[in-house]
């Protein structure tokens, strides 16, 4: 099932990746079909609670995340939005993570804080991009990216919390090849046929 799944995941993003998406969309495409692989080899090879792992995870998680703020930049220079929303976002973004902090039944581990942040990343992300997608051209691609990135905080969020444990290695990948087909759908309309809503 998880090769199925990493399957169906590569190829969504090479679909999407062929599509006419904005240049900082098909940069995140490309982070993510070029980092995968790695974090799912270390994954299966030094296994998820390996500092190893750990490791190879941050080191590729970090071109995601920089693609990531690059679609965010896009998405603020279109809007023409400063500082105050990124700060609502962010606040928001931290509430949520304090949320789950509070959770916590235990002391927060390195994995603990490390899915903490990333979650309040992708969750800050999320709620900017989504948001602004009702005031930017390409709102459709907008608003996907923003319900993947807040339902990717959520499993960080739920993962740190381990409130879904046995389903956290189904739950990323779905997300995932359902965004991305979504957008590689989305991207086959044709410019002016989008512009006419």
């Amino acid at each position: 099932m998880k090769l199925l799944l990493g399957i169906l995941t590569m190829g969504s993003l090479i679909l999407a990746l062929r599509q006419r998406a904005p240049l900082s969309i098909l940069g995140y495409i490309f982070a993510q079909l070029v980092s995968l692989p790695p974090i799912w080899l270390g994954a299966w090879l030094l296994g998820i609670w390996s500092p190893w792992y750990a490791a190879i995870y941050v080191l590729f998680t970090l071109p995601i995340l920089a693609a990531i703020l690059w679609i965010v930049h896009d998405v603020l220079l279109e809007l023409h939005a400063g500082i105050r929303a990124i700060a609502v976002a962010f606040i928001l973004a931290v509430i949520l993570a304090r949320i789950a902090f509070v959770g916590l039944s235990h002391a927060p581990t390195g994995y603990d804080w490390l899915n903490l942040v990333l979650g309040a990343y992708l969750a800050w992300a999320g709620i900017l991009v989504g948001t602004a997608s009702a005031y930017i051209e390409r709102w459709d691609l907008g608003l996907i990216l923003g319900c993947l990135w807040l339902g990717q905080s959520v499993s960080c969020f739920g993962w740190t919390l381990h409130l879904w444990a046995n389903l956290n290695w189904i739950l990323d990948p779905l997300l995932g090849v359902t965004a991305f087909l979504l957008i590689a759908w989305r991207c086959r309309i044709p410019t002016m046929q989008y512009r006419q809503r």
